[in-house]
């Protein structure tokens, strides 16, 4: 992180950040791992994708935890990807969300 901040301050430029899991997570590694990492680097918009090859990972809980945990946040996007296909649309997904600022 310290090198993130030392190339790119915060103050003189925008971050996205983007995060993608494989849906095998170990348990509590969102709340012990996951979340501590978004909320420690600023940023204009953490993005996380959660990958589902299958559509129905038993430990496909991150993207669920961030949701539960950031809520409506701002700069918290969540997408879901289940085959090459869907990779597109979940960038623009989260891209979009700066959009809907009224």
């Amino acid at each position: 992180m310290e090198r993130l901040d030392e190339a790119y301050p915060f103050k003189e430029w925008n971050r996205y950040v983007f995060a993608a899991g494989d849906s095998e997570n170990s348990s509590n590694d969102t709340e012990k791992n996951v979340i501590p990492l978004m909320e420690r680097i600023d940023a204009n918009l953490h993005a996380y994708v959660e990958t589902q090859p299958s559509g129905n990972a038993i430990n496909a809980t991150h993207a669920e935890e961030l949701q539960r945990h950031f809520g409506r946040n701002d700069n918290v996007a969540v997408a879901y990807v289940s085959g090459p296909e869907d990779v597109t649309d979940a960038i623009y997904d989260i891209l979009s969300t700066e959009e809907n600022d009224d």
